[in-house]
């Protein structure tokens, strides 16, 4: 008896996680987020959604580490010239080299729809 119910439980969490993942695509493809909040952007909501919304001050910021990686400074550089200027970070515990390397090769900096 409680093999049958530990069977239909799982079942049950499967279908839970599966809904769960069906809605928050529906709204990443209708553009609304469907993830928590990201370094340079805003969450807002709008009407029954949330959007993103450029942070300009953030962006700028992000802009800058992109330049910095095509000038060719490396990701350590990077992170202790943003400390030493006293730029705030996404965690405000300071930047990481692991941190900027992540905004490097995040999909959306990269322009990508996620």
């Amino acid at each position: 008896m409680l093999s049958a119910m530990a069977y239909v439980d799982g079942m049950h969490r499967e279908q839970s996680v599966q809904r769960t993942r069906d809605a928050m695509r529906r709204k990443a493809e209708r553009g609304h987020v469907a993830g928590g909040a990201v370094y340079g952007y805003e969450n807002r909501r709008v009407a029954d959604h949330v959007e993103r919304t450029i942070n300009p001050i953030q962006a700028d910021v992000i802009r800058r580490i992109f330049r910095d990686v095509a000038t060719g400074d490396g990701f350590c550089r990077i992170a202790k010239r943003l400390n030493g200027e006293g730029i705030p970070s996404p965690t405000r515990a300071g930047w990481a080299i692991s941190g900027v390397r992540e905004m490097v090769m995040r999909d959306l900096y990269q322009g990508l729809q996620v």
